[in-house]
């Protein structure tokens, strides 16, 4: 066979990235191939390379029939066989008469190069006394060379199928090898095709799936578009290894700013958490293992530089940079930023944390649709609850509030709930009591429940004063009595007067 099959698997070699070695098995195979269609049987192939006549020769094995000696009949004994030192190979004159020029005598059990030199009798006697009484006898291939151009047409055609199925294989489990060990890198591809919501990032030699759950909503990919991937896996299937890539992973986040920060990729500023939505915005916190270097200030860069290059690759995605600390007050503080904090609450056994922040800060603490502080949840694995300084106090109030002593004669009764009882408006409750001389705040304030019951009889008229209770005398019972007349005859003075002009027309 001539040099350029040799040049050709050496172009492979190349093309592909396949080793030379792997390359002339896949040759040796397709040869043995070949050569069982076009005999019908099976034997051993080898392949003999030169590389200084740039040469390729192929040899078949076959093993040695021992032949029995002349004038031995055919049905001897094992007892009256010949034993295996009789059994030897002709000697050199005698082979070289009797075997074919293109045929080669090859010892399995000990090669012509491996071949101990003769020993002395007192050493053959020694070794014969350590070794078994019985060996097996050796067995003896020959090798006969091959001619390429005898095979035919299909032989040939099998020979062209397995070589190319092999080659393919061979690619496969290299491509499967690179992309196994790049998972968790950011590769740069170019948008090749969409096929329904998949698309299809080209990589160089392979292809990569973006699933429609690993894109940026919203996101446009159009054909040759170069975008930065984050290799999130890498499957066997029986097309070939398939590649999935993902444009959501927030540690793209982390490449990409490892990539655009020094300080990063040298492990100067580390980079504890982030949070993501991918398309509207990322929260990363960080902190210095360098007292001279500023965290927020290495990844956020002059001007902004460093993060705005990061924020275009991600299609405008912002991005906020917080400072890590140990202490949790001071960690969730920085992580609602760009919103101030007044106070910050933290209960430990619960992880969760009650933040307290001014009324004009309280919409942009918790962000569009509650991004900021859902966010800021993830950053921190905690749960956090906002609330304005006058939803605060307020609480702060009504906790108060609970906290009076409640009399042993019973529970107190709100004015508003004392105002649902009656069906009278809470204002008008509230004047009454007050010209009554009972001190009233609000419809939030409280009175004693003997108070309130007696106040409900007196408003329907179903009771008399002399039932009211020691607590309310009876001078506010006629009181009370007199304004519920009161209201009841301007009532029906209003509705008279409403009758009127009906009547005089």
């Amino acid at each position: 066979m001539n040099g350029e099959f040799l040049e050709a698997l050496e172009q492979l070699q190349k093309e592909k990235g396949i080793a030379m070695e792997s390359l002339l098995e896949t040759v040796q195979a397709a040869m043995a191939s070949a050569y069982r269609k076009h005999y019908g049987v099976q034997e051993e192939i080898r392949i003999e390379i030169d590389r200084l006549n740039n040469t390729m020769r192929f040899f078949v094995r076959r093993p040695v029939r021992t032949e029995l000696e002349e004038g031995e009949p055919a049905d001897a004994t094992p007892d009256e066989q010949p034993t295996p030192a009789e059994q030897e190979a002709p000697v050199p004159d005698q082979a070289a008469a009797t075997a074919p020029a293109s045929t080669v005598a090859v010892s399995e059990r000990t090669p012509p190069a491996l071949a101990t030199p003769a020993l002395a009798p007192d050493a053959q006697a020694a070794d014969a006394e350590e070794q078994p009484e019985e060996e097996e006898p050796e067995i003896e291939y020959e090798e006969e060379e091959l001619d390429a151009s005898i095979f035919g047409r299909i032989a040939a055609q099998t020979a062209k199928q397995v070589v190319v199925q092999r080659i393919r294989e061979a690619e496969r489990e290299i491509t499967f090898g690179e992309y196994i060990e790049r998972i968790g890198e950011v590769i740069t591809g170019e948008v090749q095709r969409k096929d329904g919501r998949n698309v299809y990032v080209s990589l160089g030699r392979v292809e990569a799936l973006l699933p429609p759950h690993e894109q940026i909503p919203g996101e446009p990919y159009r054909f040759n578009d170069r975008l930065k991937v984050f290799v999130s896996a890498v499957r066997k299937t029986t097309k070939g290894p398939e590649i999935v890539v993902s444009r959501s992973d927030p540690s793209l986040v982390t490449r990409l700013l490892e990539l655009e920060v020094p300080e990063v990729a040298d492990g100067i500023v580390e980079i504890k958490s982030v949070a993501r939505e991918p398309g509207a915005r990322s929260k990363v916190a960080v902190v210095s293992r360098d007292e001279q270097v500023d965290a927020m200030g290495a990844c956020v860069g002059h001007r902004g530089a460093r993060v705005q290059a990061v924020v275009e690759e991600l299609g405008n995605e912002k991005i906020d940079i917080v400072r890590w600390s140990d202490d949790m007050a001071k960690y969730l503080e920085s992580a609602l930023s760009p919103a101030k904090v007044s106070k910050v609450i933290v209960r430990e056994g619960e992880q969760a944390a009650t933040v307290v922040v001014p009324d004009n800060q309280l919409s942009l603490a918790i962000g569009r649709r509650g991004i900021n502080v859902r966010l800021a949840a993830r950053l921190t694995g905690w749960k956090i609850d906002i609330r304005s300084e006058t939803q605060y106090a307020q609480e702060l109030a009504g906790i108060e509030e609970e906290q009076v002593e409640v009399p042993e004669g019973g529970g107190r009764v709100r004015i508003y709930e004392l105002a649902k009882r009656v069906a009278v408006p809470t204002r008008d409750l509230i004047d009454v009591l007050r010209e009554e001389g009972i001190e009233v705040k609000s419809h939030a304030s409280t009175v004693s429940a003997e108070q309130a019951e007696s106040i409900c009889e007196l408003l329907s008229g179903g009771a008399e004063p002399a039932a009211v209770t020691e607590e309310v005398d009876e001078d506010l019972a006629s009181a009370l009595a007199a304004a519920a007349a009161a209201m009841a005859a301007t009532e029906q003075a209003s509705e008279e007067g409403e009758a009127e002009p009906d009547g005089q027309k």
